[in-house]
């Protein structure tokens, strides 16, 4: 049996912030260490921006991403996806920042969202 401290979650980050919508022990296995193994890429950023970030949309349920008008195959349903701000840093800043993601680099005017699928870089 698995517990939610199979998965330890980097210092500044929660499981209620990953996955608003859904409590963490309903969640499929692989959907609690793909959310961990984002937490800790955003720690990462966390720490070299020394400044908290503030997570929008983390895990979204299938039912729940097409509430939102979320992609069909969105990676937040997998864990694998978070839409972020920093307080006080302009969204195309942030983008700057992480130019250099190892994944899903999506730009917005209000938010940045990345994901630890393949990279790619797109404008919303």
């Amino acid at each position: 049996m698995t517990t939610l401290n199979t998965y330890p979650l980097p210092p500044n980050f929660t499981w209620h912030e990953l996955s608003p919508h859904a409590a963490p022990r309903d969640l499929q296995p692989e959907v609690r260490l793909a959310l961990q193994l984002l937490a800790q890429r955003l720690q990462v950023v966390r720490d070299v921006v020394g400044s908290p970030l503030h997570i929008t949309s983390g895990y979204r349920s299938v039912a729940y991403n097409q509430q939102v008008s979320g992609h069909p195959n969105s990676y937040h349903c997998k864990g694998m996806a978070a839409d972020i701000v920093i307080t006080g840093v302009p969204a195309h800043r942030v983008q700057h920042l992480l130019r250099n993601w190892q994944g899903g680099l999506g730009c917005y005017s209000t938010f940045t969202h990345v994901d630890t699928g393949p990279k790619r870089r797109w404008r919303g």
